[in-house]
């Protein structure tokens, strides 16, 4: 402690130096100094700020906080590059003919019928929007392609495509 001040000693082999330990009401004053530092060119990503707070500065839990502030600091928000992967363009399939595509769906579980069925699989034609719906036990796929087969299949033939929702 010098002049009501509390240091850490840093020591290594070569040399040892004094640093500040940083109260808990002025640590994010104290890294805001030293992101913006407006000295320099301003707004150091995460590394180098935590570098420039460990040069002067001194506290547990240093990296941690660092980043927090980094990570929520709103001109870095404003300027960064989104951190997700870009995703193909979206297009759209028309079908032409009546069961060329069908979508299939599980609504449920809901409560038990009297047949002892708590989910409902729907079967929905994309170019005519007839629908077709069947209360079936479980949502496994053995049961899903079973009911597809036997009730939907037999009596309309074979779609050429299908859209699923996976449960």
């Amino acid at each position: 402690m010098e002049n009501g001040v509390l240091y850490y000693l840093w020591m290594e082999e070569s040399f040892e130096r004094k640093l500040l330990v940083v109260p808990r009401c002025l640590r994010e004053e104290f890294i805001k100094f030293c992101h913006e530092n407006l000295l320099g060119g301003g707004y150091f990503s995460s590394k180098k700020t935590k570098q420039k707070v460990k040069q002067d500065g001194f506290w547990y839990g240093l990296d941690i906080v660092c980043s927090l502030f980094i990570r929520v600091c709103p001109t870095c928000d404003r300027w960064k590059k989104p951190n997700r992967k870009r995703k193909g363009n979206l297009t759209s399939y028309q079908a032409g003919t009546v069961l060329d595509r069908v979508h299939i769906d599980l609504i449920g579980p809901i409560s038990q019928s009297k047949s002892g069925s708590i989910w409902i699989l729907m079967v929905v034609c994309q170019f005519s929007r007839w629908v077709e719906s069947f209360s079936i036990e479980n949502a496994k796929a053995e049961t899903v392609a079973s009911k597809l087969v036997l009730k939907f299949m037999a009596r309309y033939g074979i779609f050429q495509d299908c859209q699923g929702v996976p449960v």
